[in-house]
């Protein structure tokens, strides 16, 4: 797609972790592993396949209180709103998954919860594999290397929160991840540095509400945007920006022989030099916050002008200036300010069918 000039966007695999450290609330840690990594038979992008234990002795607790919930889980028939988890979708998916967990074992990890040997009353010819837990799993294991897409989860060791990151940051895939811990500055150092694109604080499944965007890093996923949310509609339209500028009739101008000043770029007006700076400043800081201010009857009005400071105005649909922030309503919009009689400044975002 790429090569003729194509945008792509393709999501790939996923190994997702999730980092349990010592201080964490371990029984809602295991409850919340529980649900992610069995929940749907495993079978979903943003399950949860790895936890990753910092420290042996949060490791050893982890591990027992998985084994024993494990041990209570119900498999059967979906139909059967009783059972916590269903079949595989297909004969020849039971027989990969069933192939890893073989491939764990053979590998040398210990399988403490094994669900092979799980028959289901009446349907022993269904796709049936119990949740199967393994423990004492190394990163250069292909039970932790590859995606499985069923009930297995591996738990893997590290000695501290930077080990633990550097298994992740190893991995290929950098779908999800999330972090099970009290602490505030452990938890923003792993937000700000992991290199995986969707994050979790105590949120095992980070799955974005929809006005965000969906997607990974590394081989998770292809193309520069996401799915869903604002980069769905930029998948599909094409950006055009328009400025505009108003003088007041019977205001003669001198010619300009360079680019405004770096402050005037970044913020996307024309300083009027009879206006102190910090006024400007002001100006555009109130815009961005003036559209509560806006009666009815102005935001029908194009040009309703809003006074957000001491002679300085605002023009424009205050509800259309803040359409990008919507992504149901892409069609743009724009902001005007008006300082004295000397400038409106209007500065327009519209996003175009491709």
């Amino acid at each position: 797609g790429t090569a003729n000039g194509k945008r792509v966007q393709a999501l790939g695999g996923a190994k997702n972790h999730a980092v349990v450290m010592p201080d964490a609330d371990l029984d809602n840690a295991v409850s919340a592993l529980m649900g992610a990594a069995f929940g749907s038979c495993g079978e979903r992008c943003m399950a949860i396949s790895v936890a990753v234990c910092v420290g042996d002795e949060t490791a050893d607790t982890v591990v027992a209180k998985l084994k024993a919930e494990i041990a209570d889980l119900k498999v059967g028939p979906g139909t059967d709103v009783s059972n916590h988890m269903g079949p595989l979708i297909t004969g020849e998916h039971y027989d990969k998954v069933r192939g890893y967990v073989d491939l764990g074992v053979k590998e040398g990890a210990d399988l403490v919860a094994d669900g092979r040997g799980l028959a289901v009353s009446g349907h022993e010819n269904g796709f049936f594999l119990g949740p199967c837990l393994f423990d004492n799993v190394t990163a250069d294991m292909r039970i932790h290397q590859e995606e499985i897409f069923g009930p297995v989860l591996c738990v893997v060791r590290a000695e501290s929160e930077e080990q633990a990151m550097q298994i992740i940051d190893d991995h290929e895939y950098g779908n999800g991840t999330c972090i099970f811990t009290r602490d505030g500055e452990a938890a923003r150092y792993f937000a700000d540095n992991i290199k995986v694109g969707m994050v979790g604080i105590n949120v095992p499944l980070p799955v974005p509400v929809a006005y965000h965007s969906f997607g990974g890093w590394k081989r998770s996923l292809f193309g520069d945007l996401y799915a869903y949310g604002p980069d769905s509609v930029r998948f599909y339209t094409r950006r055009k920006t328009i400025t505009q500028r108003w003088p007041s009739g019977g205001v003669r101008e001198k010619a300009q022989f360079s680019f405004p000043g770096r402050q005037s770029r970044e913020l996307g007006y024309n300083r009027c030099p009879a206006v102190p700076e910090n006024a400007m400043r002001l100006a555009l800081l109130l815009i961005l916050v003036a559209a509560p201010l806006a009666s009815a009857e102005d935001a029908a009005n194009p040009f309703a002008a809003v006074e957000v400071a001491p002679g300085i105005y605002q023009l424009g649909n205050t509800n259309e200036g803040f359409a990008l922030n919507e992504p149901a309503d892409f069609v743009g919009g724009g902001v005007g300010l008006l300082v004295g009689d000397e400038y409106i400044v209007m500065i327009d975002d519209v996003m175009e069918p491709t």
